[in-house]
């Protein structure tokens, strides 16, 4: 930035003259300004007190125009946000965080309030917390102060608009070039992106895992199948003698389904159990859900049974097939009874012709 815009005036003039310039753009719905862009790696830490309050805290400083909330959709909880009438000559006032309010007057209500930061300043509204520095990251208290009473020598403008990014860009660094041509303007992009870039190291990791997880899906899938239609061929002659005995087919569809799926819900457990203690290694992949997630367990849990159980389902036809069997084993149970009968017909002739052969000989003697 210009040495010249480190006059507080001057910075709050042209900050003033970018956004209106900027609103009436093709294409711009909303327009703001803020001294730091989410997930670029800007903090700026500033000590503030709670007027009355002897203990001191630590907060991130955002200088943003009242136009930052919409275009960034940061949500109000109470009070009010920043508007136009917050100029360098009204009340200074802020704008406070929930985690700032939760930290600072616990069980009081913060609006109305005194924060002392460089000087006193009124609470006039509540926002929702924000990651600025990551994904992974523990939201940061933060305060947002009108731009109009402490311009900021950072400027980021944000823009929500309906058409392409190089084309917003391109007018834009035009407007600014006409304010003034000593001004460079860097880094457009999309939020989207710099969301993108911040992930992109665990995006990395995530494929690596999902690469993994796929073929282990496969073998959950294929697994139960080939096990059940191996226990088929071995337990025919014992299925066969069930359906013999009187039971139906889906009666012995669901013997082997019951069977299968056993083992694939006792690993299940075992699996979630060890999950569950090792959560602590995954937990810088883990966003949006705490290390035991009941519902994230459960829901994985539920989908390796369920794809078991299909797995089980589509091998029924084996079953069916071992019920209807019966013919067949019966004819092998009559070759097996008849060739144990011949066998012991010849043991019994080979005997007669010994004991035979015995009482000749004694008679000749």
């Amino acid at each position: 930035m210009d040495p010249k815009y480190f006059d507080e005036r001057a910075a709050a003039r042209f900050q003033r003259e970018v956004i209106e310039r900027a609103r009436p753009l093709p294409g711009v719905r909303e327009a703001g300004i803020m001294s730091a862009v989410p997930f670029r790696g800007v903090d700026r830490l500033r000590e503030y007190q709670p007027v009355g309050y002897e203990k001191s805290y630590l907060a991130n400083l955002r200088e943003v125009t009242p136009g930052y909330f919409s275009v960034m959709r940061l949500a109000l909880l109470r009070g009010r946000l920043l508007t136009d009438r917050n100029t360098v000559s009204s009340e200074p006032a802020v704008v406070i965080s929930e985690s700032v309010a939760r930290e600072v007057i616990p069980g009081e209500e913060p609006i109305g309030k005194r924060l002392d930061l460089h000087g006193p300043r009124a609470i006039i509204g509540i926002v929702k917390d924000v990651r600025y520095k990551g994904l992974d990251q523990t939201p940061f208290p933060a305060i947002y102060e009108p731009a109009a009473q402490n311009p900021s020598e950072l400027v980021c403008l944000v823009l929500r608009t309906a058409v392409d990014r190089q084309r917003t860009g391109a007018e834009l660094g035009s407007v600014i070039h006409q304010i003034d041509p000593a001004v460079p303007v860097m880094n457009v992009t999309t939020v989207s992106q710099i969301v993108s870039g911040s992930v992109a190291g665990r995006r990395f990791y995530t494929t690596v895992i999902s690469a993994f997880a796929g073929p282990a899906i496969l073998l959950t899938a294929t697994g139960p199948v080939v096990v059940i239609a191996h226990s088929v061929a071995e337990r025919r002659r014992e299925l066969a003698i069930r359906s013999a005995l009187g039971a139906q087919s889906c009666e012995l569809m669901g013997l082997m389904i019951r069977q299968g799926l056993a083992p694939v819900i006792l690993g299940a457990a075992i699996g979630l159990a060890g999950a569950w203690s090792s959560a602590r290694i995954l937990e810088r992949f883990l966003l949006g859900i705490t290390l035991h997630d009941p519902a994230v367990s459960a829901g994985a849990g539920v989908f390796t049974v369920a794809i078991a159980a299909l797995a089980c389902f589509l091998a029924r036809p084996a079953s069916r097939q071992a019920g209807k069997g019966l013919s067949g084993v019966e004819k092998g149970l009559r070759e097996a009874e008849g060739e144990r009968r011949v066998s012991d017909l010849q043991m019994t002739q080979n005997s007669v012709q010994v004991i035979w052969s015995t009482a000749t000989a004694n008679s000749v003697n």
